[in-house]
């Protein structure tokens, strides 16, 4: 998928607290010497030249990072679902790709493919499941005050091809993996 396709805008979700991590800045882990927020962005770049950050005023690292590269949006962080429809509203120009900051994913391809099956529906939001779950990167038509339940759409991958990580234990757990990958 090339940017010459029709324009998307990318929002990445930076601005969360942290609190069962007890870090806000989780964008900026490091797993195997890139930032999760920075491999994320390094994936996202050649979809798009029109890249958000949303932070807050507990992600200041993140801002500080960040606000000289990229669009920054300032939340109230007042959490994920607030912050999300505030910037959605800040940007008001669809389609949006959004993803989480801390969001882990393996291979690009499954960016590649999330978008292409986007694309199929070219309505609503959809929104993709890891394993079932809920984890972080969706794609929105339009706002979503004005979506109907009926056009929200899902494509799950399995295997743990894409984690988030929000926990001590779901980050040390994807260390362990990346280094059984590499080995």
């Amino acid at each position: 998928m090339e940017k010459s396709e029709p324009p998307f805008r990318i929002l990445v979700m930076a601005g969360g607290t942290g609190s069962r991590m007890d870090f806000p800045d989780k964008g900026i882990l490091l797993v195997q010497g890139q930032t999760l927020i920075g491999r994320n962005l390094s994936m996202l770049s050649s979809y798009s030249d029109e890249i958000y950050i949303a932070v807050s005023p507990k992600t200041t690292i993140t801002k500080k990072v960040f606000e000289n590269t990229y669009k920054i949006i300032e939340t109230e962080g007042n959490g994920y679902s607030e912050d999300l429809n505030y910037s959605l509203k800040r940007i008001d120009r669809y389609p949006i790709l959004t993803v989480a900051a801390d969001l882990f994913i393996e291979k690009p391809d499954v960016i590649r493919k999330f978008i292409e099956f986007a694309r199929t529906k070219g309505k609503g939001i959809v929104t993709l499941l890891s394993d079932g779950l809920f984890c972080g990167l969706s794609y929105f038509f339009s706002d979503p005050e004005r979506i109907g339940e009926e056009l929200f759409f899902t494509m799950d991958v399995k295997g743990k091809q894409v984690r988030n990580i929000n926990t001590t234990i779901d980050f040390f757990a994807l260390i362990n993996r990346m280094n059984k990958l590499t080995k």
